[in-house]
């Protein structure tokens, strides 16, 4: 019992190691390949991540979009006015204790 008691230990101490060599690899040596030089605002250039590019030209695209505001100069929209009827938007509750007997 006592070996594989030890082998337990040592495998778990062997995983933890090679979780945190991978860990610190991963957050504070990894290679800056991975990430993007973009251009912003003219001759400046950024490194930023692949995730950040894509938030980035997101962002242009939205830039891009012109809305046609030729619909509130139509007659027929400066025809329309408020409803001759008042709606009731208030519904009727139901019972004051839904959990009595009728």
């Amino acid at each position: 019992m006592e070996a594989s008691k030890k082998q337990n230990i040592e495998l778990a101490i062997l995983v933890i190691a090679i979780l945190g060599i991978t860990g610190v690899w991963f957050f504070f040596l990894r290679s800056p390949s991975l990430d993007t030089i973009v251009t912003v605002e003219g001759e400046e250039q950024v490194m930023v991540s692949p995730a950040a590019k894509e938030v980035l030209d997101a962002v242009a695209i939205l830039k891009e979009i012109r809305l046609d505001t030729a619909i509130f100069e139509d007659p027929r929209f400066l025809q329309l006015g408020e409803a001759a009827e008042e709606v009731n938007l208030i519904t009727p509750r139901g019972r004051a204790n839904p959990f009595l007997p009728f």
